[in-house]
């Protein structure tokens, strides 16, 4: 159990790095469902929002709210 939290871990970092990627071809701006979409599969609670949030905007990347 502790492997696939890693894991998780791992693939949530790798998807921030994609979602900001997606973020600079839309010209640094996401929409809310747009995260949604991008983190299917994933459990997003508030504490991985709040890291989402700040991950884009420490990025450059705005959110439509």
């Amino acid at each position: 159990m502790e492997k696939q939290m890693e894991m998780d871990k791992a693939q949530f970092a790798e998807q921030l790095k994609n979602l900001v990627e997606l973020g600079k071809k839309k010209k640094n701006v996401l929409e809310y469902q747009e995260i949604n979409d991008f983190f299917k599969g994933f459990t997003l609670n508030k504490e991985k929002m709040v890291v989402i949030f700040d991950y884009l905007e420490s990025n450059g990347v705005d959110l439509l709210r």
